[in-house]
């Protein structure tokens, strides 16, 4: 009977931090997604074209401190790698650069619209 009352304590203590540690993971993806929202808004006043935040950075318990920031972008004239490569330096991030027009599942993306 020790064994079983000792065992469910320890269970007990495993959901408990595992429940700690998907609470933090969940704040700092709040924060980031936030600052991401900021430091784009602040970046790209004056655009003429579309810039979205999508993929695990806007799923709950999704995002991590090894996840990438998926930027979806909609009449994007320039250059793809300029804009990566700036995307990449100011949000300090590796980011993955979707091209609307050409992403055969734009309709099925999940986005928030940043600009």
């Amino acid at each position: 009977m020790d064994k079983k009352l000792n065992y469910d304590k320890y269970i007990l203590k495993i959901k408990t931090l595992e429940k700690q540690k998907n609470e933090m993971l969940e704040e700092k993806r709040l924060t980031v997604l936030e600052n991401t929202k900021k430091t784009i808004k602040e970046n790209f006043k004056n655009v003429d074209f579309n810039i979205f935040i999508t993929g695990s950075l806007i799923e709950c318990f999704q995002f991590n401190k090894y996840s990438d920031i998926d930027i979806a972008v909609e009449n994007f004239k320039g250059i793809r790698f300029e804009l990566l490569s700036k995307l990449s330096n100011i949000l300090e991030r590796e980011v993955d650069l979707i091209l609307l027009e050409q992403c055969d599942f734009k309709n099925n993306l999940k986005k928030i619209k940043v600009i």
